[in-house]
């Protein structure tokens, strides 16, 4: 049995990508459904919150721009800012 891949890529393929966010990518469970663009959209806030970004209305509707793209390319690019942020140096 060969186990799931790592959330923390990199990512060679869009398939290698697809199986690593594969239950993040249908939604969330137990809470109300909300449109995948909407999950998105939150979860890349949420992401970015974490991470001590702070976000103007701007960012906002840049974020909901992105979620709209395609959940795949949002859960991408927060596997990008969790490693660049796991990567630096702790004071």
């Amino acid at each position: 049995m060969t186990a799931a891949p790592s959330r923390d890529g990199p990512f060679q393929t869009r398939q290698q990508a697809a199986a690593a966010f594969a239950d993040w990518l249908s939604g969330p469970r137990g809470s109300i459904p909300a449109t995948a663009t909407q999950f998105a959209a939150e979860a890349l806030t949420d992401t970015l919150d974490v991470l001590g970004v702070p976000l103007g209305a701007f960012d906002h509707a840049v974020i909901f721009e992105l979620a709209e793209l395609d959940p795949l390319t949002v859960a991408i690019v927060m596997s990008w800012l969790n490693r660049a942020a796991r990567d630096q140096p702790r004071p």
